[in-house]
């Protein structure tokens, strides 16, 4: 339980309980979903909206854009604290809920945003697409289970591309998802020419045509080579299935767990080397059988991650 999340549940409900449409946030020092629907609704509201949501939709953003953000200097408390609030739920310090934009404020929105793969600090605003990405339950820090290679590509992916209409902060956390993949067609389709309305991220008949002229050679740089290169750091966990898979089932049976049972069948059953070589098998079968097991297992989580990030 972290104490300061629970001060931001506790804010969010007391300032917005009672306004049509708001949902409050469960008061137990957790962030989740339900934490950041009631922020969402919150802001929402501070921004004249009516009907409220637990979406940050094209609504949300167009009324955050029409104000410039959530300024430093702005004269809505409220907002500021928001923004405040959604700080800590990320686990960055804005310097408490105090309804005015601090440099720690400005500090903790920027360690944000650095993390995330941007340039520059906040110095006159909050915007909108950041603000859109504080409501997330995103991570733009490292998580067990990621690595260096996939965030790099996250965060370079923020950064070339955040400026399209339609692109919107993704996660900097290590893990290759659904929505990584995506951005990285959505990548492909914007530097092939599309236009924000026709980027959708499905690769289809369109998309294949546009990128078929752009071949690469040794030598060559630009975005090309970086998305190529994404593509080739997204497939390292589907080979590394199948590497984990060949090596680990079929390699280890035929080196070990074949030959052991071709001299176990070739031996007299009488003899004192079938005696032996029956104690052996017992314990060297045995081992190796558990290797291919854990190898299977392994390879089946690694398989089971790369289609759940299609």
């Amino acid at each position: 339980m972290d104490e300061q999340v629970l001060a931001a549940q506790r804010w969010v409900n007391a300032t917005y309980t009672g306004v049509t449409g708001f949902n409050p946030a469960p008061e137990d020092g957790v962030t989740g979903w339900s934490t950041m629907y009631a922020l969402t609704r919150a802001l929402q509201h501070e921004l004249g909206i009516t009907a409220l949501s637990d979406t940050f939709g094209p609504g949300t953003l167009g009324a955050l854009q029409a104000r410039g953000g959530i300024l430093v200097a702005d004269t809505n408390a409220n907002l500021i604290t928001l923004l405040q609030c959604a700080c800590y739920c990320k686990g960055y310090d804005p310097g408490g809920l105090t309804g005015v934009f601090t440099s720690a404020t400005a500090a903790a929105v920027s360690t944000m945003t650095a993390e995330a793969g941007l340039e520059g600090g906040i110095t006159d605003a909050v915007p909108p697409k950041v603000v859109k990405a504080l409501l997330t339950m995103d991570a733009y820090r490292l998580l067990p289970g990621g690595t260096p290679a996939i965030r790099d590509v996250q965060r370079w992916l923020n950064q070339r591309y955040l400026a399209r209409t339609n692109f919107f902060l993704i996660a900097c956390d290590g893990i290759l998802t659904r929505d990584i993949q995506k951005a990285l067609y959505i990548a492909v389709q914007y530097e092939d020419g599309m236009t924000d309305a026709q980027a959708d991220g499905a690769f289809g008949p369109m998309s294949r045509a546009a990128l078929k002229p752009h071949t690469l050679a040794e030598g060559d740089t630009g975005p090309y080579v970086n998305l190529f290169t994404t593509a080739m750091i997204f497939n390292r966990i589907r080979l590394a299935g199948g590497v984990v898979y060949v090596l680990g089932m079929f390699a280890v049976t035929m080196i070990f767990n074949v030959p052991l049972n071709n001299a176990l069948a070739a031996a007299d059953p009488a003899s004192q080397e079938a005696a032996s070589l029956w104690a052996r098998y017992l314990t060297d079968w045995t081992m190796w059988n558990h290797v291919r097991t854990v190898a299977s297992a392994a390879a089946c989580a690694l398989f089971i991650a790369a289609i759940a990030a299609k």
